[in-house]
């Protein structure tokens, strides 16, 4: 359980980084990123009158020690989204407090938790539960994703037990509206046995369509969210997702999200994979539908 003095919330999470971003780097502070990453991250930044800090990610993961050697006297903010979008990879707890406890005593760490019920194997809690022991990190949460709740704009920020001023000072001053409360309350109180079916349908169905990767000429990094950063070495981003569009698959174009040479792709439920992975046998050359399309039952 976290004391309630810990929590903020706000008008979605996105709110809460901005917000956070503002207190934190007034005056012109740098906020460092691993990047490719949420684009929000050097938008608050700038909006923030800070200055971005793009690091460059290494086969699609946080490299800790270069975002270390990234952070100066002017950081004052680390931000991760963990899993990154949209790569997908993972940096764990293990990998935050590692972070977080190299970082000097003038530089927060902010952790985006957007994508972490995605997570296959590890402890969905694990890096919430580090604020009791490193007194600068801040984990947000957000109803938007597998809640599918992002009309509703609700999400939360968690911070160590002396950050009281910090996560007032992040807070909207209004509050949120009732029917977003109302909304979240009722997703938390009731919504487990839908969020647990949601979490395996996507994990089963990544797991599949990884599994197909390696006998075809494509690639994308070991994912944990609901997405694929899929990329057709000799081919730009733009022409793998032109060639998956006359099949009718629509993907998101890499180059606005970092990368040129990549698309995003959203895993969906099997009866979709059945037919991503016919036509990408069919367009690329390899086996189809490898695996099940029944996910595990919960």
């Amino acid at each position: 359980d976290v004391p309630a003095d810990q929590i903020a919330v706000g008008n979605g999470s996105a709110e809460l980084l901005q917000a956070s971003a503002l207190v934190l780097l007034a005056g012109g502070g740098e906020l460092v990123m691993p990047w490719p990453s949420y684009p929000l991250y050097p938008l608050m930044a700038s909006r923030a009158g800070g200055r971005p800090v793009a690091v460059e990610l290494d086969a699609g993961r946080v490299d800790t020690d270069a975002v270390l050697a990234a952070v100066g006297e002017r950081t004052r903010a680390v931000v991760v989204c963990d899993p990154n979008d949209p790569t997908g990879t993972h940096l764990g707890a293990d990998g935050v407090r590692a972070l977080a406890q190299r970082l000097p005593e003038h530089v927060h760490l902010l952790v985006d938790e957007a994508l972490v019920q995605f997570v296959d194997g590890d402890d969905e809690d694990a890096t919430l539960r580090l604020v009791r022991e490193l007194p600068r990190l801040l984990v947000f949460r957000t109803f938007s994703k597998i809640y599918g709740l992002s009309g509703l704009r609700t999400g939360y920020a968690v911070a160590s037990e002396g950050s009281g001023e910090l996560l007032d000072a992040i807070s909207p001053a209004l509050g949120v509206n009732a029917p977003s409360q109302a909304a979240a309350l009722h997703a938390l109180r009731t919504g487990d046995p839908e969020i647990d079916r949601r979490r395996a349908t996507v994990i089963h169905e990544r797991r599949r369509i990884l599994a197909a990767l390696p006998s075809l000429p494509l690639d994308a990094p070991e994912s944990q969210a609901n997405f694929l950063w899929l990329r057709a070495p000799g081919l730009s981003g733009a022409e793998l997702g032109a060639r998956l569009e006359h099949e009718r698959i629509l993907v998101a174009p890499g180059g606005p999200l970092g990368e040129e040479d990549h698309v995003r792709l959203t895993v969906q439920g099997g009866g979709a994979t059945d037919r991503l992975l016919e036509i990408l046998g069919r367009a690329f050359g390899g086996p189809a539908r490898p695996g099940g399309s029944e996910p595990p039952s919960v």
